[in-house]
């Protein structure tokens, strides 16, 4: 059972409460854009990683409308013209330094 989640929402860290059962909620920083992107750890009692999840929240303050859609951001590492590091405990990924020029590419 998920007994604490914590996020990050746009870069700002956020500690979610137990509103009801498996309801949790949250405050948010204001987006000017009305895009959020969202972070989120479950642990379980004994303090483990129970899920981690990513998504895109879109308010559309107009339309009253909002759509929560799993983030579809990723990487691609063009092989032999960078190097790469991750850490996955920080969901972080930096790019380290060109191997080589790009020569126009």
């Amino acid at each position: 059972m998920v007994a604490r989640v914590e996020g990050i929402v746009n870069g700002a860290p956020v500690i979610f409460k137990r509103v009801y059962g498996n309801q949790w909620e949250t405050e948010v920083p204001a987006s000017l854009n009305g895009v959020y992107v969202l972070e989120m750890t479950a642990y379980d009692e004994a303090g483990n990683i129970d899920h981690i999840s990513k998504y895109l929240l879109m308010y559309d303050p107009v339309n009253l409308c909002t759509s929560l859609v799993p983030c579809p951001y990723r990487a691609q590492l063009v092989p032999d013209a960078w190097s790469a590091a991750a850490d996955l405990s920080d969901y972080y990924a930096e790019l380290i330094e060109p191997a080589q020029c790009c020569c126009g590419r």
